[in-house]
């Protein structure tokens, strides 16, 4: 006995299977179709669905047919079910549409931050190339992360852009000694460093300072 809409949903549409084989034939009311039929258009495993069907006939949603060796299914079910299936597609109707929604604003919510890490991301880098020190960040593999003009000026780098590259690899020979030297023992601090180039020397200070992330 189904005498409510609950109970509709516990003792007859109490599976995704019946629930798509109830709707398949609520927009087909005509169809006359066998498992292996109404499993390619409702993409469910031919041998899960027999059982599901043989549970709807018994419910009263299906009649079943026997034409030799197949049997086939239509659309036959109880005027006091028509309220419940009714309702049934108009809830599912309801809650697909509120979830594309949902969807849809936290696309736009991705976008939207996307947008603002890209622009502050240009404004940090704009104030690190206006700066009038040189700007150098390395990873913990010495890859390149940030470096500005001037940076790449002092260093000799050629590379307009040489972020992610590893940061002895495009420096030159008479630098790289003495910069892998300076960084592989200091942490933090301040140091002068004599960096020589074409047999010619040039003294700078150097401050050296470990980022750390907050989310860490």
């Amino acid at each position: 006995m189904v005498d409510s809409f609950d109970d509709f949903l516990q003792k007859i549409a109490n599976s995704t299977a019946k629930i798509e084989i109830i709707n398949y034939f609520q927009n087909n009311p005509s169809a006359i179709d066998s498992p292996q039929g109404l499993s390619r258009w409702i993409n469910i495993d031919p041998l899960e669905i027999e059982n599901e069907l043989e549970d709807l006939v018994e419910s009263g949603i299906l009649l079943k047919e026997n034409a030799g060796t197949h049997s086939l299914y239509r659309y036959s079910p109880r005027k006091e079910f028509s309220t419940f299936i009714s309702n049934l597609f108009n809830a599912r109707s309801y809650y697909e549409k509120k979830i594309a929604e949902l969807e849809k604003e936290k696309n736009s919510i991705s976008d939207r931050f996307t947008k603002e890490i890209i622009r502050e991301k240009g404004k940090t880098k704009t104030i690190i190339e206006s700066m009038n020190e040189g700007i150098l960040v390395l990873n913990n593999e010495a890859k390149i992360l940030t470096v500005n003009s001037l940076a790449r000026d002092i260093l000799s780098i050629k590379e307009s852009d040489p972020t992610g590259k590893d940061f002895f690899s495009i420096i030159s020979s008479d630098k790289r000694k003495d910069l892998m030297k300076l960084i592989s023992e200091n942490e933090n601090g301040t140091f002068e460093i004599k960096l020589e180039e074409n047999k010619k020397e040039s003294f700078y200070k150097v401050n050296i300072s470990e980022l750390r992330d907050d989310s860490d």
